[in-house]
């Protein structure tokens, strides 16, 4: 997957589609559509090579791979549908805010991710709430946020506002997959 991502960002997928040199590339979620099929196809071998591997040696468990409890029926198309639809509208929003926000001040929004997953994960009850825990990821937050702090921080509360709910849709994403 590391390999992936680095040919990726390399650009070796997008240099066909900017052979005409235009100033902007007009593909915006290309890079992304591939990323995630690739990650996807390589998530899908991974988990088949171990699922074929512990039934052909009759249930015995793999011993590189932990047991995994796998939702069953409706249940596994009701957490599919949920954490895609999650990821969807998290993605959108995140690309669509880049065009009111400047990226300093996106990445400064961004660090309130983890208070996200907190909150939803209390919410769902899969975390009990602790001052102590509030208490360092606000201030993991506030220095990920003083780090980004620039001269060109763009304010814009409709850009903001998106973002800020991609974030809490990325948090809940998170929090549900642990359910």
């Amino acid at each position: 997957i590391i390999l992936w991502t680095k040919y990726l960002l390399s650009g070796g997928a997008i240099v066909p589609a900017t052979r005409d040199q235009r100033p902007l590339f007009p593909f915006p979620l290309l890079i992304t559509l591939s990323n995630n099929t690739g990650c996807a196809l390589i998530g899908a071998g991974l988990v088949l090579g171990s699922w074929l591997r512990s039934n052909l040696r009759h249930g015995e468990p793999v011993p590189w791979s932990p047991p995994v409890r796998w939702p069953t029926g409706p249940r596994w198309w009701r957490f599919l549908v949920a954490i895609g639809a999650c990821t969807a509208l998290e993605i959108g929003c995140a690309n669509w805010s880049l065009q009111k926000l400047t990226v300093a001040f996106s990445t400064l929004l961004k660090c309130t991710a983890p208070v996200f997953v907190l909150f939803w994960s209390i919410l769902l009850g899969i975390e009990l709430f602790s001052w102590v825990t509030l208490g360092s990821l606000i201030l993991m937050c506030m220095g990920a946020a003083l780090m980004t702090t620039g001269d060109s921080l763009q304010f814009s509360i409709v850009g903001a506002t998106v973002l800020l709910a991609g974030i809490a849709l990325g948090g809940f994403r998170w929090a549900l997959s642990q359910v």
